[in-house]
Order: C-alpha cells, then sequence, then structure tokens
C-alpha cells in the first residue's frame, strides 16, 4: 500500500491573507493525518501575506508558489498543476480544518475506489474564530451517489471540505475563473456527470463569515450560476433531465431579475424575465413583473406607496 506521507496534496490559494493564513496552515498542519505537501500560492498579495507565509517554510511539507494576481482559481490550479499527491485537498485563507478532516475522508476514498470526490459538513465561524449559527444562505447537504440531478438543482459541497482524487480532477479539467464565483460549482458539475460523489457524515471543517466573502455579493453569485447551468447544459447535453433543467434555468433567471428590480434596475430586469419565460411560458410572475417594469418609474413608486398605504389600513397600523 502506498505510504500516507505521499498521498496527499493539499492547495492554499492565498491573497491578502495575512490576517487569518496563519489560523488556515495551523489547522492542516494539526492533521491527524500527514499531508505528503502544502502547497501555498501567492496570487499577488500586496500586504504581509508572504511574510506571514515564510514563518512557515521551514516544514519540510510547506512550500510556497508565487504568481502574478490572476484569482482564486487560477491560484487553485497553479496548485494541482505541481501536486504529487494521489488526493488533492483544497483549503481558502481564512478557513479551518478540524484534526480528523484529511484522517476521515482518504479513510473513505480508500474504501470506497469508485468515488471522485468526498466532502462532508461545516461549521460557520466569525471573524474572531467564534461558531455563528448557520445562516440563511448555508448550503451544504448530504449529498452523494449519483447526485448530477440534485447537483444541477443546487450547489451543496463546499469547497473546504472535498478530498478528490487528482485523475479525476485532470479528468474533468481544473477551475474556471470566467465562472467565478461559482467555479467550484461548475467543476463539481463535471465531476459528477462522469463518477460518483462520497458524504461523510461529520463536520470536518469551518467556514469563516466575513465582510470580504465574494459569494455575498448576491448579484454577482447569480449570474455566475446563469453562466454555470448555461455552459453546463451546452457542454453536457441530454445527463439531466429537462425538466430539472428548466425549472433550474427559471430558477436562476427569476432571481436574478428580482435582485435586479431591488436596485430599480428595471430594465436590466427585463432580459431575465424574457430569459425565464422561455423556460416556463405559462408561468405568471414574469408577466406581473414585467408589467409593472414597464411602468414610468414615478407611477411604480405612487403605487408602492399605495400599496403600502392600503396594507397599513388592512393591518392597522398607520404612519
Amino acid at each position: 500500500m502506498t505510504s500516507p506521507a505521499t498521498r496527499v496534496s493539499v492547495i492554499i490559494p492565498v491573497y491578502n491573507g495575512e490576517r487569518h493564513f496563519a489560523g488556515t496552515i495551523d489547522s492542516v498542519l494539526a492533521q491527524t493525518y500527514t499531508a505528503k505537501e502544502i502547497v501555498v500560492v501567492d496570487d499577488g498579495s500586496r500586504d504581509a501575506s508572504q511574510a506571514v507565509i515564510a514563518g512557515y517554510l521551514h516544514h519540510a511539507n510547506v512550500r510556497l508558489v508565487s504568481q502574478q494576481n490572476a484569482g482564486v482559481a487560477a491560484a487553485r490550479n497553479t496548485g494541482i498543476r505541481l501536486a504529487a499527491g494521489e488526493y488533492i485537498a483544497l483549503v481558502d485563507q481564512d478557513d479551518l480544518w478540524l484534526p480528523d478532516k484529511l484522517a476521515r475522508q482518504v479513510e473513505y476514498l480508500d474504501e470506497h475506489p469508485e468515488i471522485a470526490l468526498v466532502h462532508s459538513n461545516i461549521h460557520f465561524i466569525d471573524e474572531t474564530g467564534d461558531r455563528i449559527p448557520d445562516p440563511e444562505w448555508a448550503w451544504v447537504a448530504p449529498t452523494s451517489g449519483q447526485v448530477l440531478p440534485a447537483l444541477v438543482e443546487r450547489n451543496s459541497i463546499c469547497t473546504c471540505t472535498v478530498l478528490i482524487r487528482k485523475r479525476a480532477l485532470e479528468q474533468a479539467g481544473l477551475f474556471r475563473q470566467e465562472l467565478a464565483p461559482a467555479d467550484d460549482w461548475d467543476l463539481w458539475l463535471r465531476i459528477a456527470a462522469n463518477h460518483p460523489i462520497g458524504f461523510v457524515d461529520a463536520v470536518t471543517a469551518c467556514y469563516r463569515v466575513h465582510s470580504h466573502n465574494e459569494s455575498r455579493n448576491l448579484l454577482k453569485m447569480q449570474e455566475a450560476e446563469i453562466r454555470v447551468v448555461e455552459t453546463f447544459i451546452r457542454e453536457h447535453p441530454g445527463t439531466v433531465d429537462s425538466a430539472i433543467v428548466r425549472a433550474k434555468l427559471f430558477s436562476v433567471y427569476s432571481e436574478a431579475a428580482r435582485l435586479l428590480e431591488r436596485s430599480d434596475r428595471h430594465d436590466e430586469a427585463r432580459g431575465y424575465w424574457l430569459r425565464a419565460l422561455r423556460t416556463r411560458p405559462t408561468t405568471g410572475a414574469p408577466y406581473v413583473s414585467l408589467l409593472w417594469g414597464a411602468l414610468p418609474r414615478r407611477h411604480r413608486r405612487a403605487l408602492a406607496w399605495y400599496r403600502e398605504r392600503m396594507r397599513g389600513l388592512f393591518t392597522g397600523k398607520r404612519e
């Protein structure tokens, strides 16, 4: 059997991560299963990240690769291409692993040779590392087996929990920066199109929530999800039931339209509502929204005021 010390490569992309990087790499070094290598990819940081990273280079299995800023997907890809391990683990510069994360997942992949990727549960933590309740947008779910239809419906895999066979990554292709910040979902879909997915029913990582989480830019994320779904359908026609595909397209188009409407960007929202109608032409909500958006802005404001006034009369609330 292959020695444990030659099997896992950990990839940590870093961009201006001086504040939390030490905690992240400490959690990787504290694993009960020792990784062959920890490849830290500095993606053109402008803060003191490299100085912090330098404090860990005395560890024999830690190495630093520097590149011009190209985005987190490109940084991950750099690390993956350089990785020598049979298994690839990913963790971002501000997330943490529990000590038995690798041990649990290596054991799982060893026992299930048909599985290409295994993931697990997470806790959410704040800026200081304290645990917080799961937010309403929490997305991890116990997705396992032939999961492609469920994974098209929604991403249920957290990047900092995955352990992936490198050969499956090479077969599927790596992360695609043009689909950021939903490029991780895009990769999981491509892997799931050809392989079953595994799940360890345990918390193995902590996902840090703070103001700089890229995924919290809701419109940017929604537009990226649209690109992911459209790209997957174009590249893998017929792999998922058409009803699931239509439902997902309607959902992502409608949500993007609503987000634009909240910013009073009705002209842009109209394009997404029309795309939603093409997937479900008998659904009424897009027609109502299109009519509302077609009204002059002053009329929308007047009607919105009147609607709130009437609501107040019926509920007993008065200005």
